[in-house]
């Protein structure tokens, strides 16, 4: 009798786990029908629907974890939004914004944030106090400057900066020492600080189609490097450092302005590497 209600009693746990995770794993495409079940609603994607705002009834939302507001029409992020504190991802891609949301910062579980796609050619100080970001993706907007204030964001580990207009990164980019990948490719950067090196669990870095002329000698203390891509920069060579970087597997360098020698002194630093020049 005891073993039948153990038996009785696992199986109704396993039961309500199941139950759990199908809710969690449920994506809502409707604001009516996650309304009606609102306690029960963790993911909610309305992407191009031509939104350009939200009724405030969103903010019933209170256990929602991920937002999907991509392909739509914002010129800003609806108030009723940020009342939704549990928020761990926000989609904001392809919209008609102009600067990071305002009050941004009020999202303090927020770990993904996408901007992308969007007129945005500023980054204001809020969203710099997202202390839990892990992913910010801000590619394809209209930056012209990083603000030393990215140092903040001590928990990113991948930070898209790609085609923008950015000329310069701020020596503060060293201080994202949790960072796995960096994306600055298709920008106008001539330079890159020191302090990359800094970035010692990075694992892929893009920062092709640049003018670079030359690669700081920290690049060779990327240890756990896996992928460099570096092609159509002006670069006349790669730092002798460069063959420290014991753990790559995937070298781009097509396009930049490699002597025969060169090439030559790159091809036996990385013999286990097929590259084209």
């Amino acid at each position: 009798m005891i073993q039948t209600l153990k038996n009785i009693l696992l199986f109704a746990i396993l039961f309500f786990v199941q139950s759990l995770n199908a809710q969690v794993d449920t994506v809502y495409k409707s604001l009516d029908r996650a309304l009606l079940n609102a306690d029960q609603v963790y993911q909610l994607d309305l992407s191009g629907q031509k939104l350009t705002t939200l009724p405030k009834a969103i903010s019933k939302l209170h256990n929602l974890k991920k937002l999907n507001l991509s392909f739509n029409s914002f010129y800003k992020l609806p108030n009723s939004v940020y009342s939704l504190t549990n928020l761990q991802e926000l989609n904001l891609r392809f919209n008609k914004l102009q600067q990071v949301p305002k009050y941004i910062s009020k999202l303090i579980n927020l770990e993904v944030l996408i901007l992308s796609t969007n007129k945005i050619s500023i980054l204001d100080e809020e969203i710099f106090e997202l202390k839990n970001l892990k992913v910010l993706q801000l590619n394809e907007c209209r930056l012209k400057q990083i603000p030393n204030s990215i140092g903040k964001l001590t928990q990113l580990e991948k930070l898209i900066l790609s085609y923008n207009q950015l000329e310069v990164i701020p020596k503060s980019i060293g201080l994202l020492t949790n960072l796995k990948q960096l994306s600055l490719n298709g920008n106008r950067i001539t330079k890159l600080p020191n302090t990359i090196g800094n970035l010692k669990n990075l694992e892929k870095l893009y920062i092709y189609k640049n003018q670079l002329t030359a690669l700081p000698n920290s690049i060779g203390d990327l240890q756990h490097l896996t992928l460099l891509s570096v092609s159509d920069n002006p670069l006349l060579t790669l730092p002798e450092s460069a063959k420290n970087l014991t753990s790559l597997v995937e070298l781009n360098i097509v396009g930049c302005n490699f002597s025969e020698n060169e090439q030559n002194r790159i091809r036996k630093e990385f013999p286990q590497l097929e590259l084209w020049f």
